[in-house]
């Protein structure tokens, strides 16, 4: 089983989904892709400028055209579409989502066939952009691609996921998923709850300060970025990690505390060295991701 012999079937034409049909089509990696939408103008739209080569009528009209079908729609929309990708699938085809939480997805694909060749997905590549305009055939470029597979799924078929990623140009990550759920909760969902209280901090501050917005600076455009992000989809998360984030929530809190007790108390040793030690931390982490 080789990619570029493959049929592939996009299910969600979103900004995940759109990408990697622009991806795939572009680069000519696959026999053909597949598209489906539940928005008709989407999938038109697709089709009509080249990012997929044919429209799929309906979920089961794709399922039956495809070695290889991706659900790239929003994280409990997935876990509802689970039940009917089995019924469809047979056990030569592979099943990849691209949905962002693992651990409950993999759960209902186990409850439901402990045969399927089904392999959770997470590309760290997203932004606050939505639908098929926010996409990009190199959205995923240098971009980690967690992957946790079920146990069922054959080994060549986790060969070809990862051959599917290498081509979208991005690094393939083979991950526990619960390990990926508690990493996401702290990496993603909680700079996410941290933009939306301050966001909704700041929204107490217009009518006292007319010009608020206009004078907020930098650090705080950057820090509620994501605060612009599909309620749904930001929503879905939140609903669906809520142990780890909860978990998370919990000792930010208590960090937090801690900052807050050096200020009150004027300990600039204490205050001093945890601030060099996040610059050191932080400027680490910059010598990591850039290699």
């Amino acid at each position: 089983m080789k990619l570029k012999n493959l049929n592939v079937f996009i299910i969600g034409l979103g900004q995940i989904g759109g990408s990697i049909a622009k991806a795939l089509t572009a680069n000519k990696s696959v026999v053909s892709v597949y598209g489906y939408d539940i928005d008709k103008s989407v999938r038109k739209a697709a089709k009509d400028n080249g990012y997929i080569n044919n429209q799929a009528e309906s979920i089961s009209d794709g399922i039956n055209k495809a070695d290889l079908i991706i659900l790239a729609t929003p994280i409990r929309t997935t876990i509802e579409l689970i039940p009917e990708i089995i019924r469809e699938t047979n056990p030569n085809q592979v099943v990849l989502d691209v949905a962002g939480i693992q651990s409950g997805i993999l759960e209902t694909v186990s409850k439901h066939n402990n045969q399927i060749n089904y392999i959770s997905g997470h590309p760290i590549a997203g932004n606050e952009g939505t639908g098929l305009e926010a996409s990009s055939a190199d959205k995923f470029r240098n971009a980690i691609f967690f992957l946790s597979p079920v146990l069922s799924a054959k080994k060549e078929s986790i060969d070809i996921v990862v051959e599917l990623i290498k081509a979208l140009d991005a690094i393939p990550v083979i991950i526990d998923p619960n390990k990926h759920d508690f990493l996401i909760s702290m990496t993603i969902n909680l700079p996410y709850l941290i933009a939306l209280t301050l966001m909704k901090m700041a929204s107490k501050q217009e009518s006292s300060y007319e010009d608020f917005w206009q004078l907020a600076g930098g650090s705080f455009k950057g820090a509620t970025r994501v605060a612009s992000s599909s309620p749904e989809l930001t929503l879905d998360m939140f609903m669906t990690n809520r142990e780890n984030i909860l978990n998370i929530i919990e000792k930010f809190q208590a960090e937090l505390s801690e900052v807050a007790e050096m200020i009150s108390k004027k300990d600039e040793v204490a205050l001093r060295s945890r601030i060099t030690l996040a610059k050191a931390q932080k400027d680490n982490m910059n010598r990591v991701q850039n290699g």
